[in-house]
């Protein structure tokens, strides 16, 4: 199979897969887990005038990538998603929008 990255849900038991401007489902994925810091994964400052740093996790040419989400200032003392994670196309930028991240 193909390597692609997804999102896993709270209360979903299926992984969500953005690709071609498309929203897919899957019942069947694995699960890249970092705990306590095992896998060795690290989030590495990146922008279009820097190289892809060694090691990164991709697959092809699109690259795991997140960017701090747009929460209200209030929002920051609850619990929830803080990041949006998706994948990056170089050529294309962040979930293959503009060309920004």
């Amino acid at each position: 199979g193909v390597w692609v990255p997804g999102q896993l849900r709270y209360g979903k038991q299926a992984c969500l897969i953005s690709i071609h401007g498309h929203v897919y489902t899957y019942d069947k994925y694995e699960i890249l887990e970092n705990i306590e810091a095992g896998a060795r994964l690290s989030w590495v400052r990146w922008d279009r005038f820097t190289g892809i740093p060694i090691g990164s996790v991709y697959g092809g040419e699109s690259y795991i990538a997140r960017r701090k989400g747009l929460l209200d200032p209030e929002d920051e003392k609850k619990l929830g998603f803080v990041h949006l994670l998706g994948k990056l196309e170089v050529a294309k930028g962040f979930g293959g929008g503009s060309g920004r991240l």
